[in-house]
């Protein structure tokens, strides 16, 4: 069994013509391992397979329709919108119908579990956005698909491109019908809480009418003309009252008077002086009763007045000339017992039918002047009546001011709102109607996915570069690690300066003559080598013949 070398007695350090010497030295390994392993990747950089990929522009072109004629009720952002459509593009529901229709990822569907197929084709899908000139927000995307076949790379680049459109002109007429629906909706329930409030209010002034606020001036002017009524009825009771005490006297004056006519004047006694003296007229009565008045009660008491009028109209009918002869007056005188048969055959004077139809006219005018009187007085409660009732509706005004102003106000912000609403119900079914018209802003494909001729990856000489030098630091780093592990001197250069050198012995070939054991190992080791490098070839190239 051969031995380890022992340790030098001092530490050496590496130059770098020691490190040239033991890479000179392992020569030959270093370049087979390059050469070996540079195969290998020259193999695996040709076997794999070359990836397409194609772009479809998408523009995103802007209202057509002015703002401020009609106003969109779409008012995303277009990156979040663009991110809600790939969310609804890459469903899998739609990822399976396009795999499925184009025959997409063959082996892998046979390996892989469905999901990751999918999520494959979620990675091989790309969306990258190229803001505007205004203000940053987006002008156009580009959408991108990457796949081993590049027809069917342009082909579906422009599905999914086409996709896109369909989806954003779907979602905003989707989000302007919804907004549509929403505010009609909305508008409804404005117009019924309305309803209900103006039935409200109606009601309220169905039942509280002639004491509203807005009623004040009337309910002022109806009390002020109430007033003035109420002034003329009293006005008119003092005037028939009036009219009825001298109504009253002069009945009085009138039925004294045809008392003293109804009444026959005495019949004297045969022989007495009072036979001869002659009886008072008319005239005479009133006359003594007028002096008797103005004694008691003064020249300005109203039946004076009367009885002067009355003492007036009998001296008129006295001054006329009667009708028939006169009767003279007899010489002789009657007796006692014939005074009585004349008085009794006596007919009725006109001053006595006279004062009798005065009597019944002026008690007839007493009672219309006491019915009047009634009428009046009724009237006059009723005027204080009504007066007290409107006077009660005009005390009530700040209580119903109150209660009308809460109606009121409740009435107006409902009023306001449906108002409102109305204006904005038009205005989303304009911008609902833009959206069907496509007017509005939508996504638009000015440029076409084309059939990509050069590949995107791999990029085989880069590839190549990077295992050419891998294999090479590979090889140096294993000839590197063979020789470091020796502990021994490659030259002189790398014993310490203080140490002298006695000789040197000069480089002698020798040559070696493997033993029996050695020589049949050599066949096997050959053979494993080859297997091994023969394994790795095949591993890669069905690796990479999967990916």
């Amino acid at each position: 069994m051969p031995q380890k070398p022992a340790p030098l007695p001092f530490n050496l350090e590496l130059s770098p013509l020691s490190v040239l010497r033991m890479l000179w030295k392992q020569k030959i390994r270093i370049i087979s391992i390059w050469i070996l392993l540079l195969s290998v990747t020259a193999v695996v950089v040709y076997k794999l397979p070359a990836i397409y990929r194609s772009e479809a522009l998408v523009l995103v072109d802007s209202q057509k329709i002015p703002d401020k004629y009609v106003t969109s009720t779409v008012n995303t952002d277009v990156g979040d919108r663009l991110a809600t459509i790939g969310q609804q593009i890459m469903t899998t529901e739609r990822m399976l119908k396009i795999i499925n229709t184009y025959n997409l990822y063959p082996n892998e569907r046979k390996t892989k579990p469905q999901e990751e197929v999918i999520e494959q084709m979620r990675k091989d899908i790309s969306l990258q956005v190229e803001k505007g000139w205004t203000g940053g927000r987006p002008g156009a995307f580009r959408i991108g698909y990457e796949g081993k076949n590049p027809m069917l790379v342009a082909e579906i680049a422009n599905q999914i491109a086409n996709l896109y459109v369909d989806e954003n002109l779907k979602t905003r007429e989707v989000q302007a019908e919804g907004t549509s629906d929403f505010i009609e909706s909305q508008l409804g329930e404005a117009k019924r809480n309305l309803d209900e409030l103006e039935a409200k209010v109606s009601a309220f002034k169905s039942q509280h009418n002639g004491e509203l606020p807005e009623q004040e001036s009337s309910l002022l002017g109806t009390i002020s003309n109430l007033q003035i009524q109420l002034q003329g009825n009293q006005d008119a009771i003092n005037r028939e009252q009036q009219n009825k005490i001298a109504l009253e006297t002069a009945l009085a004056t009138v039925r004294m008077t045809e008392q003293l006519l109804a009444t026959p004047p005495p019949v004297p006694a045969p022989g007495s002086s009072a036979a001869i003296a002659p009886p008072k007229t008319r005239l005479e009565l009133l006359q003594e009763q007028m002096d008797r008045l103005k004694v008691d009660y003064g020249p300005n008491y109203p039946e004076l007045k009367l009885l002067q009028g009355e003492i007036d109209r009998v001296k008129k009918q006295e001054q006329a000339p009667q009708d028939g002869a006169v009767k003279k007056p007899s010489s002789e005188p009657q007796t006692a017992a014939e005074a009585p048969s004349l008085q009794g055959t006596r007919p009725m004077s006109k001053e006595l039918l006279g004062a009798r139809e005065r009597i019944a006219n002026l008690e007839t005018q007493v009672s219309l002047a006491n019915h009047d009187i009634d009428y009046l007085t009724n009237e006059h409660q009723k005027i204080l009546k009504a007066i007290s009732v409107y006077q009660a509706r005009v005390d009530r005004l700040p209580a119903m001011e109150q209660g009308m102003a809460a109606m009121t106000r409740d009435y107006e912000i409902s009023k306001a709102n449906y108002r409102s609403l109305l204006d904005k119900k038009i205005s989303a079914g304009m911008a609902a109607d833009m959206e069907r018209r496509q007017e509005s802003e939508r996504f638009e494909v000015i440029d076409r996915a084309r059939v990509p001729e050069v590949p995107i990856k791999p990029n085989r000489p880069l590839l190549a570069g990077v295992g050419t030098v891998l294999s090479l630091a590979v090889g140096l780093l294993f000839g590197f690690a063979i020789e470091i592990r020796k502990s021994a001197l490659l030259g002189e250069w790398e014993i310490p300066a203080d140490i002298p050198v006695l000789g040197r012995v000069p480089f002698i070939v020798m040559e070696v003559i493997p033993s029996p054991s050695r020589r049949r190992r050599m066949p096997v080791i050959a053979a494993s080598v080859f297997i091994c490098l023969v394994a790795i070839g095949v591993g890669v190239y069905w690796f990479w013949g999967r990916a």
